[in-house]
Order: C-alpha cells, then structure tokens, then sequence
C-alpha cells in the first residue's frame, strides 16, 4: 500500500503518541518523514538506548534497523531510519484498519 493510500492523519497521530514528533496543522508526507528524521537523530546521538526499544516495541525488522544505521552520517542514519519506520507504522495502521473491518458485524 502506498503512502497516498494511507490515512495521513492516523499517520500523524501514531507519530505524536509514540515519537514525541511535532506534527501541527498542515503536512505532507515529506515534512512528516523530515521531522521524525530530526527526532531520531537525536535518539542516535543523544539516547541509543531509548532508540533501540523504540524499535523492539515497534517491532521493526532488526535487518531494516542495522541497514538503516549503517548509512554514513548520521543525518542519513536518521533519514534511512524514518523510512523504517514510517513503513513499520503504516503497516501497523493498515493491519489495526483490517482487523476492524474483518470484526465488525454485518448489518442484515
């Protein structure tokens, strides 16, 4: 599923909860992804460990994580960490969106 697929809003709640992320008023996916960016950045430099159980709790795919972080730099560290995890929540929002419809009773 692509991102304009997605629910931006849902998106952008899952961010603010789980992330700490500003997300005010109007934003794009690019803006979304830069601002997390910016956060993790300062998860990788000033608080790994915090980092690291994000992503267990996230349930994000350990090979994802150690590709992201083998990046140079650790502006694109955090670039290539926030398409991990912008991807792990979308699909998070997608299967939660699924499993309410496959629950929800059938009017007859």
């Amino acid at each position: 599923m692509h991102e304009h697929e997605i629910d931006l809003e849902a998106v952008k709640s899952a961010l603010a909860s789980r992330w700490e992320v500003e997300v005010g008023g109007e934003m794009d996916w690019e803006t979304l992804r830069t601002e997390l960016a910016k956060h993790l950045e300062q998860l990788i430099t000033g608080d790994f460990e915090r980092l690291v159980q994000a992503m267990y709790r996230l349930d994000v795919d350990e090979s994802k994580f150690a590709r992201a972080l083998s990046e140079v730099g650790v502006t694109s560290q955090s670039k290539a960490l926030a398409a991990v995890v912008l991807e792990r929540e979308v699909q998070r929002i997608v299967f939660r969106q699924r499993y309410q419809q496959q629950t929800k009773p059938k009017q007859t």
